[in-house]
């Protein structure tokens, strides 16, 4: 974690290293891998692990439990603190005692009106059967620390009154859940990382009329791509700019934070592709188009990935064969990163053809599929050949792929996900001799 002042009185700088790697060997006419600024770029989505029910004005109390002392092999005591990974939404910095509480706010997608309304929320963690500010650190202990919310009374969140018994639903964006990690506050491994809460939120005002139920929150869908389509028509849903109303006097803008501590948290890998020996992967993850349409109509469908220096993050018509991805991986025998070229396709209903590219409607399952390029777009591979090396991407930053609908309605909806590592083994020439461990 990145190293953050040590406030505490009993703290010291962390003893963990944090090391810079460095790059060599990029493909000439590769992208360079620094942070895309394009909105497509933008952090995966994560599936929310818990959801908060603000109705009713009920506390929150998270299932994710996390204890300081977890951090150090030894076991030793210390305090713990929350941060958001965004500080238009909340704290992302922590701070010695604090006060009560914390104050977030969050977005909310009204159901009536698609505008989106800022809720101001409280936020604590509890241990040691003591509530306080969810990002203050305390007096050392070896108790379980969870998080603890509450939607703020009317006087924080005057827009309320507006709505009562309207049947208005309120939700937060599912493709953008609130990113909550616990940190340790003492060293040794002061700041380090132990848990992660990932949230949505809800918030029902009921009817006056208790036979009638609140109106549904229309389904939520990715920005309108252009359709590229002939035989694709405009999206029957409407993809309004929310308007920001109730913003809390004083409060943050809600822009993306420009500071590193609202990076996004990393992912873990649900599927591992193994480039060795120029095998093809086929995802297990397999998606079909007309999941996203409650009717089940046919349509197309396409991957991306979200980051424009692996590879495409848009889609096309058609297409053709393959698209090429860039992926960095890391070399175990002299800790440079090495960008490997990568073949990119979907597979279905028997065809194989360019990863991100519609086709004609279908009902067919989609998958994807990977494979390394030879030498002739990988020459640095001659280089390692009977080396033992072990080349592998970086577990704390698997490479995201989404895979949409093409077709109308519901063109471009978000269908499904997979989270990718990479591992390429080159064998020594002495078949005794296993190649040589990655470093971790």
């Amino acid at each position: 974690p990145s190293a953050l002042p040590s406030l505490s009185p009993s703290s010291r700088p962390s003893v963990l290293p944090s090391p810079t790697p460095t790059m060599s060997n990029m493909p000439s006419g590769s992208p360079t891998l620094q942070a895309s600024s394009s909105p497509s770029a933008a952090p995966s989505p994560l599936a929310a692990t818990e959801s908060v029910d603000l109705t009713g004005m009920q506390e929150f109390h998270s299932q994710g439990v996390f204890n300081p002392k977890d951090a150090d092999p030894l076991g030793s005591e210390s305090s713990g603190y929350f941060v958001v990974l965004d500080d238009t939404i909340g704290p992302t910095t922590r701070t010695w005692w604090g006060g009560d509480y914390a104050t977030l706010h969050v977005p909310l997608f009204n159901s009536c009106n698609n505008d989106v309304t800022v809720a101001s929320i409280k936020a604590q963690q509890r241990a040691c059967g003591s509530t306080w500010e969810m990002n203050a650190g305390r007096g050392t202990n070896d108790c379980d620390h969870n998080l603890v919310l509450k939607l703020n009374d009317v006087s924080l969140n005057p827009w309320m009154e507006q709505y009562e018994h309207s049947g208005c639903v309120f939700q937060s964006n599912p493709s953008s859940p609130i990113i909550f990690h616990f940190r340790r506050w003492h060293s040794p491994y002061s700041n380090a990382l132990i848990g992660r809460i990932v949230l949505d939120f809800e918030l029902l005002f009921a009817t006056k009329d208790p036979t009638k139920a609140p109106s549904a929150l229309p389904s939520f869908h990715p920005s309108a791509l252009p359709s590229l389509s002939p035989s694709s028509r405009p999206s029957v849903l409407p993809s309004p700019t929310p308007t920001m109303s109730n913003m809390p006097s004083g409060s943050p803008t809600l822009q993306a934070s420009s500071s590193p501590s609202a990076a996004p948290s990393p992912l873990a890998a649900t599927e591992s592709v193994d480039l060795t020996g120029m095998q093809e992967f086929h995802s297990q993850g397999v998606f079909n188009p007309k999941d996203a349409d409650p009717l089940g109509s046919e349509s197309s469908g396409y991957f991306v990935v979200l980051d424009d220096t692996i590879g495409p993050t848009t889609r096309t018509w058609w297409g053709g064969d393959y698209a090429t991805l860039h992926v960095p991986l890391f070399n175990s025998c002299n800790n440079d990163v090495t960008v490997a070229s990568i073949k990119a396709q979907q597979r279905a209903c028997g065809s194989t053809w360019e990863m991100n590219a519609g086709r004609g409607t279908n009902d067919c399952d989609h998958n994807l599929v990977l494979k390394l390029n030879d030498v002739s777009l990988n020459p640095w591979m001659e280089q390692y050949e009977h080396s033992g090396c072990v080349f592998q991407s970086n577990p704390s930053s698997p490479i995201i792929f989404h895979f949409r609908r093409w077709h109308s309605p519901y063109s471009n909806a978000l269908i499904g996900r997979i989270v990718l590592d990479f591992e390429l083994l080159f064998a020594t020439k002495d078949p005794t001799k296993a190649p040589s461990a990655l470093p971790s």
